[in-house]
């Protein structure tokens, strides 16, 4: 994740994500894909998240105990950029008792700064900057330096 944010843009990235916790089966799969939406959402603010499509699947994901960490991060980020007539619009019922009393708890401690980032799994670089996290660049420097192997000069005939 951390080289797609370099060749992708971050909505796109977004909405494939969110179609991940939709989808997965697998709890780790869902809450790695929270955490990179956090940290999306962190980072690029309101361009990247559609409310009305992309709430209400986040917030079907809270009712999941392996996952609901994950899950209340992105909506304490979505109320800190949003608001939160729009994030209790946007959630409408896919949030509903117990899950509604731990983000309103949730957002009481993130109001008081305890609250935990919005993950890590993104780089820090902008989009399309040509800077990035610098794994990438790396990565690939080791690449090209396995595949031109040193040859030895012949000797020439005398």
């Amino acid at each position: 994740l951390r080289c797609l944010c370099r060749v992708y843009p971050a909505s796109k990235l977004f909405a494939g994500l969110v179609e991940t916790v939709r989808v997965a089966r697998s709890a780790r799969t869902r809450g790695e894909a929270l955490e990179a939406l956090g940290a999306l959402l962190a980072r690029n603010g309101q361009s990247v998240c559609i409310p009305a499509r992309h709430l209400p699947v986040v917030g079907a994901a809270v009712r999941d105990a392996a996952v609901r960490r994950a899950a209340l991060s992105v909506l304490v980020q979505a109320h800190r950029l949003f608001g939160p007539e729009a994030l209790r619009r946007h959630l409408g019922d896919s949030v509903t008792g117990g899950e509604l009393d731990m983000l309103e708890e949730r957002l009481r401690r993130a109001k008081e700064g305890q609250d935990v980032d919005g993950g890590g799994l993104v780089g820090t670089g902008d989009e399309g900057d040509g800077e990035g996290c610098g794994d990438c660049d790396d990565e690939q420097t080791e690449q090209q330096e396995e595949v031109t192997p040193q040859i030895p000069p012949t000797p020439l005939p005398v």
